[in-house]
């Protein structure tokens, strides 16, 4: 794994734009995040004094494509151009097929290069597949020129729509002496004017298959020497540095105006193709279905909003993104808009054995499984606490379970660290599991903020629940209940309950968040019960395995006197 980096947005819009721009962003590259040839995506943030939000991407140390073939110090034989094509074609594919994505702004400077290996850059316009193979065909050619198509680097900007209209009426760079005449044809046949005319991504992928890579093209090549050269002008530095894409999309209405908006990137028939939706489970904010993937059998689930604004989504992908890497969190896999739907929806690791809360109601535990589930549990928490983040809605209907291991979900009122909340916003938790200090300054109308110990005091509620296997105080109302557990009732222990943890999660239940302990103790703690329960477990196996003995010792001795 290559060491991320943090990059702004590749297009920011104007205020008010700027999120939804991102989401767009984040959907893309969440799509296409498991291809090798296709930056990966970690996350995103916003750095300090900064107002627009970044994207966290894997980092290509060797830079982007176009420096690397200007760069005559590297060496590039045919076998590299032509491994370096199949790649590109590859996460094309990739592209076409599997994400159901349209790249849209192909050329060197959006494909990087990362340990001799093509990583492209995702970006999306509403246009053809064949838009895409036509900026391949230009991309081909380059790969053996090491140069950019006419000269287009050197090119001043009152000279850009001549070199415009020249491309329309069909010229094309001429193939660079020696190139393997099967790869000319393909590229000619990419770059045709007419998009019927190109082949899709399939034909492609097979010619190239079919091409030799051993067959040579370009020997002792010299960067610009090969280049055909329109005219020998002094190079220019652009200040937009979208003018140097210009020759990659085939059609001028692509590049009329930097003023024109972004298309929508979302078309509305379900492009990502999800099916075999069921519904899982609903709350205030969002409902949950299980779906699969388009041809896959792989179970997800897509998490559909009922009400949702930009930057509490961006928050929750945001905070699921820095922490989803841990074995106890649920996974986040990208964003999405359903046809139909206002808001956006997304998309999740899939968990088999549902909430917390409905297992312990069906299946019956032993200690060992509530031990478990408390270090799993504590795990997770212990990850977000190093991380600043506060959940602040710690549940066993956010707390789900697949194939017995537990993974936390719903991030949509997690905050960082010192966040402030207010009145309305907080009072749609769940009374039970709520922090009764964050009750208290409700009732009294004041704003608060959440604290690490909030979430504390929600999981000694969970840790009284993984023992008793019922929610606590489930036989009553809610009516009065936030003043009862404001003024210090909680629920009784469970009979025959290990007294060490009793202990803990009373602790961790006290009404003033100063007096419950940390999760770095709360985990030290755990670990101390499960470790002597284990031992006592081993020292009891142990003390029978020796009466055993001795009763066969014993019985040896008596069979020896009859006999």
């Amino acid at each position: 794994m290559y060491p991320p980096f943090i990059v702004p947005p590749p297009h920011i819009v104007p205020p008010g734009n700027s999120e939804e721009d991102i989401i767009k962003e984040i959907h893309l590259t969440g799509l296409v995040n498991l291809h090798p040839n296709i930056i990966q995506f970690y996350g995103v943030t916003k750095l300090k004094d900064e107002v627009n939000y970044s994207l966290v991407l894997e980092y290509a140390e060797d830079g982007t494509l176009r420096k690397y073939l200007r760069d005559n110090a590297i060496g590039f034989e045919w076998k590299d151009q032509l491994r370096f094509a199949k790649e590109i074609a590859s996460a094309i594919s990739w592209f076409h097929d599997d994400a159901g994505i349209i790249h849209g702004d192909l050329h060197p400077n959006n494909i990087l290069i990362s340990k001799g290996t093509i990583k492209l850059a995702t970006r999306s316009y509403c246009i053809t597949e064949k838009s895409d193979v036509y900026s391949l065909g230009v991309l081909f050619w380059e790969l053996t020129s090491r140069g950019s198509p006419f000269n287009f680097d050197t090119k001043l900007r009152d000279e850009i729509p001549s070199v415009i209209i020249n491309i329309l009426n069909g010229v094309r760079e001429k193939p660079i002496p020696d190139t393997n005449a099967k790869f000319v044809k393909l590229y000619e046949k990419c770059w045709k004017h007419e998009p019927n005319d190109r082949p899709d991504i399939h034909q492609v992928n097979l010619e190239l298959d079919a091409i030799d890579n051993n067959t040579s093209t370009v020997s002792d090549f010299k960067g610009d020497e090969c280049l055909i050269s329109l005219d020998n002008k002094t190079p220019q530095i652009f200040e937009n540095n979208n003018v140097s894409t210009t020759f990659y999309s085939e059609e001028s209405k692509y590049l009329i105006s930097s003023d024109n908006k972004i298309p929508q990137i979302f078309e509305y028939d379900n492009p990502q193709k999800l099916s075999n939706f069921e519904a899982v489970g609903s709350g205030h904010f969002a409902s949950v279905h299980s779906v699969k993937w388009r041809r896959t059998t792989t179970k997800y689930a897509l998490k559909i909003f009922r009400k949702s604004y930009m930057s509490d989504i961006i928050n929750e992908i945001y905070l699921m993104k820095t922490v989803d890497c841990h074995p106890n969190i649920i996974r986040i896999y990208g964003v999405t808009k359903l046809e139909g739907e206002t808001n956006y929806s997304l998309l999740l690791e899939y968990a088999d054995r549902g909430t917390l809360g409905k297992y312990l109601k069906d299946n019956a535990t032993t200690f060992k499984d509530q031990m478990k589930f408390a270090n799993e549990m504590t795990s997770a928490i212990l990850c977000l606490h190093e991380n600043e983040i506060i959940h602040g809605d710690l549940h066993p209907g956010n707390i789900l379970i697949h194939q017995h291991t537990i993974k936390i979900a719903d991030f949509g009122r997690s905050r960082k660290h010192g966040s402030a909340i207010n009145k309305k916003e907080k009072a749609y938790g769940v009374v039970p599991y709520m922090d009764p200090k964050i009750l208290e300054k409700i009732l009294k109308d004041h704003s608060c903020d959440l604290t690490k110990k909030s979430d504390i005091y929600s999981l000694a509620v969970i840790f009284w629940q993984l023992t008793s296997c019922r929610p606590p105080f489930e036989s009553e109302t809610d009516d009065g209940l936030n003043i009862r557990i404001i003024n210090g009732e909680r629920e009784i222990p469970m009979p025959n309950t290990d007294s060490g943890y009793v202990k803990l999660y009373q602790r961790c239940w006290k009404f003033e968040p100063d007096d419950r302990p940390d999760i770095f103790e709360i985990v030290s703690i755990l670990n101390n019960i499960i470790s002597e329960k284990n031992n006592a477990t081993i020292s009891s196996e142990a003390s029978e395995i020796t009466k055993e003995l001795e009763n066969d010792n014993q019985s040896c001795q008596i069979t020896v006197r009859n006999y």
